[in-house]
């Protein structure tokens, strides 16, 4: 026990903090600090008897696992009331008796206390092992930017060591016994005395823990290093703190290692034992951290050799993993849940998870992913959470050839994937739900498909069969029906947004040089152009007597509000045009699904999931499966175009409107309904549409809605001339490009396609069929 003479001072206490006395010894009055007695000059106490007793608290003196904090300024203590009791100075360590959110509760004087949380306090093992005392020598830079990191931390308890003078200040002296360690700058040995001592890296300024040594365990150090010895460790060096270390002779080292480097490195996955075997048998000397890079000395079967502290060790291949060179044609999984992403949105999107443990091959190296096949589809995982693997024994590997089959499946829920190359099945990976996949081949009550180059078996029951997808090849090369295309006057969207530019000497303005402003078109025939000359894309045009908004002028143009409807370019037509530019997996694939065949959905999915709450159409799904069965026409697509034009069932021709008089004949008065807004138009859109409805008899309404499936079905999906029954014959026509086609807006199938998808999506089963259009691509194809 140090006496008063040498008794340092670890700490200062606030005027009126009432504290439990351990004893009263001479001029001290001893109190209870962290495991230990420290004591304060007895004429700064007085003694009180408390209003209720204290509830005493106390640290279990025997548990050597107690972490402490470790201050790096002077810190503020404060009471459960939240009140300043006292200070601890630079450098205190103190150990915790509970860590909460935003703060460490600790015990003084048997009572409770609380120390907040701050990039200037830190904890560490024990106060024999902390690597961060201010007694710290290892590197002065590591020093000066802790201490400028708590700048702002020491302004503010500045602040508080300022406050009214209610407080003074007692000193608190320690009467715990350090141990010293004997070391000199010649000891070329040490022995560690506590367990796991940690083992720092310092390369980047600070202190980050890579490893821990074992207790017993000698070790030669590079030198000596202040409080700390540095090592031999990875790269480069390590440093341990001397106080958790004696002096040895390294008498009991037999594996001083005499190996040079082979130039590999591996990186561990977990945290890593290194074992010494020099003795015939496997003894834990050395632990290396998860997710350090290390080099390798020699590779012995399953383990790596490697230097720790200059002794030779081995670490087993089961926790590191090696870089991947490129040549590398498979993969293993290191870690639970690995997603497969798609990437074809331009997003990362996960459809699939692979499980740990298992082997998969790749198709390319790619940065930092694997690129593999799902389906018919690409597919990217993520580099670091695989390996090289140590073995690879695949029984179910799949060539990776074009399927046989164009069929897919829709997940209902995860999917599990198994193997069963084995005799039982095991588990390699989970299919998210509302994943689309292609199937191999189809087995009694599996599924077969491929994923990351393997065959997999997927139960029936978590899937919704996918579409028969066929393809119709028209004798058209895609260049000529792209130049017919062009000559209707396609329009686009696409543009609404940028400018639009008129030549000035064919605006009369009506406040010149004054913007925003009306103006009248003089020519004949305006051309609109994107930019400030006539070499610019022509966007539209105008006619005389067109007025015109002006919003500003460059040189000799007008800048004019323009729009939203544009003239399309070429390229643009020809990215909805040509089908092979659609993904089978994108929703805009559904422009390709048949109309002409029913959907095979069960009524009370419809209106359980489709129609609940949609107004009148509520409830009405078997008015919509029989008027698809009478007419050959997709339930699903008669649903879509109704709950547009009625605004989801709430339109007034949708909910009834009485009709007494027809092209202007007075009629028995009746209500009628109208479902698709057939026989409406802009100038007449509630007495057209009705009157239409009277002269059907659609005086229910499941009348309107099965007999204007008719009307649709005859203008475009079964018309006896044209047989258009998807929306991209509608659109485009390929039998005979250029004419009965269904709109000028070249994104209008994509956009119907869309709305019909997200209707899918709501169902689970269905049966769909896809008529793909093929072209020509090039005028030389025969």
């Amino acid at each position: 026990m140090k006496n008063a003479e040498t008794a340092e001072v670890i700490g200062e206490l606030t005027k009126g903090l009432i504290l439990k006395a351990a004893k009263l010894e001479g001029d001290r009055v001893y109190f209870q600090w962290g495991k230990e007695l420290a004591y304060i000059d007895a004429t700064n106490t007085q003694t009180v008897d408390p209003s209720q007793p204290f509830e005493a608290y106390s640290y279990d003196a025997n548990d050597s696992t107690i972490p402490y904090i470790q201050t790096k300024e002077k810190t503020v203590i404060r009471s459960q009331a939240n009140d300043i009791i006292g200070y601890f100075i630079e450098g205190s360590q103190y150990p915790i008796f509970r860590e909460l959110e935003n703060s460490f509760e600790i015990i003084i004087g048997n009572q409770l206390a609380y120390i907040e949380k701050s990039p200037a306090i830190t904890v560490v093992q024990n106060e024999e092992t902390n690597p961060a005392s201010t007694e710290n020598k290892l590197n002065p830079q590591t020093n000066a930017t802790n201490q400028v990191d708590s700048t702002s931390n020491q302004q503010s308890n500045a602040t508080e060591a300022t406050q009214p003078s209610t407080t003074i200040r007692a000193s608190i002296a320690s009467i715990k016994q350090k141990k010293t360690a004997t070391f000199t700058a010649s000891t070329k040995y040490f022995k560690v005395t506590t367990d796991k001592l940690a083992i720092y890296d310092n390369s980047t300024g600070k202190l980050v823990q890579v490893g821990s040594l074992e207790k017993g365990q000698e070790f030669p150090r590079v030198k000596d290093y202040g409080n700390w010895h540095q090592i031999k460790y990875g790269k480069g060096y390590g440093f341990v703190w001397k106080a958790a270390t004696e002096p040895s002779n390294g008498a009991t080292i037999r594996n001083i290692n005499s190996l040079a480097p082979s130039g590999k490195t591996f990186t561990t996955i977990a945290d890593v034992p290194v074992y010494d075997n020099s003795s015939g048998r496997l003894v834990k000397f050395a632990t290396i951290q998860k997710g350090v890079s290390y080099p390798i000395l020699k590779d012995y079967g399953n383990w790596y050799a490697v230097d720790v502290s200059g002794r030779t060790g081995y670490v087993h291949k089961n926790g590191v993993k090696l870089p991947f060179k490129t040549t590398d044609r498979y993969f293993e999984v290191i870690e639970d849940r690995v997603p497969i992403y798609d990437n074809r949105s331009g997003k990362l999107v996960p459809i699939a998870y692979l499980e740990k443990g298992q082997v998969f091959s790749r198709l390319h190296d790619i940065g930092n992913w694997h690129m593999v096949r799902y389906g018919q589809e690409l597919g990217y995982v993520w580099k670091e959470a695989t390996r090289p693997p140590l073995r690879i024994n695949i029984k179910n590997e799949h060539n990776n050839d074009p399927y046989p089959t164009n069929q897919t499946f829709f997940t209902l829920s995860d999917t599990p994937v198994y193997d069963d190359s084995n005799g039982a099945p095991v588990q390699i990976a989970t299919i998210k739900p509302k994943v689309i996949y292609s199937i191999f081949r189809e087995e009694s009550d599996t599924f077969v498909i491929n994923i990351a180059g393997r065959i997999g078996y997927v139960l029936k029951d978590n899937t919704q069969i996918r579409p028969t997808i066929r393809y119709t090849s028209y004798y058209l090369h895609l260049e000529t029906a792209l130049t017919t295309q062009m000559s209707t006057n396609p329009q686009t969207d696409l543009y609404q947004n940028n400018k639009s530019y008129v030549h000035s000497n064919y605006i009369q303005v009506q406040q010149p040089n004054r913007f925003p402003t009306k103006g009248t078109v003089t020519a004949k025939t305006l051309n609109v152009h994107e930019g400030t000359g006539t070499t610019y894309w022509v966007v539209g045009t105008l006619k005389q007597g067109d007025v015109v908004d002006v919003v500003g002028k460059v040189g000799k143009w007008y800048e004019i509000k323009f729009g939203p409807w544009k003239n399309a370019k070429r390229e643009d037509v020809q990215a909805y045009l040509d089908p092979e530019r659609v993904s089978r997996s994108s929703k805009e694939f559904f422009q390709f699904l048949v109309l002409s065949e029913n959907a095979g959905v069960p009524v009370n999915d419809l209106n359980n999931k489709i129609l609940a709450n949609k107004g009148i159409l509520a409830g009405k799904g078997q008015a919509f499966i029989d008027a698809g069965v009478k007419y050959h026409i997709n339930e699903i697509y008669l649903i879509s175009q109704a709950l547009s034009e009625t605004r989801n069932g709430t339109s007034e021709l949708a909910n009834g409107v009485l009709v007494d008089t027809v092209d202007g004949k007075p009629v028995e008065p009746k209500k009628v309904y109208n479902m698709y807004g057939i026989g409406t138009n802009n100038n007449c859109p509630i007495q057209c549409g009705a009157e239409y409805a009277y002269k059907q008899g659609w005086f229910t309404p499941e009348a309107a809605i099965i007999g204007g499936a008719e009307y649709i079905a005859n203008q475009y999906i079964n018309n006896p001339a044209y047989k258009q029954d998807t929306l991209y014959k509608m659109r485009w026509n390929p039998a005979n490009p250029g004419i009965h086609q269904r709109a000028t807006d070249i994104g209008w199938a994509f956009k119907q396609a869309r709305n019909l998808s997200q209707l899918y999506d709501l169902l689970d089963h269905y049966t769909l069929t896809f008529d793909v259009p093929f072209y020509r691509i090039h005028l030389d194809d025969y």
